[in-house]
C-alpha cells in the first residue's frame, strides 16, 4: 500500500525498496543519469570556447580564486565589445 488515510493523521507506507534510504539513493541516481547522460558526448556550444576553453585563469588550482573572484566573466575585452 502506498499511502493510507487514518483519522486526522496521513500515514504514507512506502513501497519496501524506497524504504531503505541507500536504495532511495541509487534509485535517484540511477534516474538522473538516465535522463542527463546523453548530454556527456555533446560538446562545447557557443560562449563555452571563450569561457572555458580559452580562459587559462580556470586551468589551474594557482589561478583559479583570481579567475572567479576578481576578473570579468568574459575573458578579455570579449564581454565589453558585446555590452556585457
Amino acid at each position: 500500500m502506498l499511502g493510507a488515510i487514518s483519522g486526522h493523521n496521513i500515514v504514507i507506507r512506502l513501497a519496501s525498496p524506497l524504504r531503505d534510504l541507500r536504495a532511495a539513493k541509487v534509485i535517484v541516481g540511477m534516474a538522473a543519469a538516465l535522463v542527463f547522460g546523453n548530454a556527456l558526448a555533446n560538446g562545447f556550444a557557443y560562449d563555452d570556447v571563450h569561457i572555458v576553453v580559452d580562459n587559462t585563469g580556470i586551468q589551474s588550482l594557482a589561478t583559479l580564486p583570481t579567475a572567479v573572484f576578481k576578473t570579468a566573466y568574459w575573458p578579455e575585452d570579449a564581454g565589453e565589445r558585446v555590452g556585457l
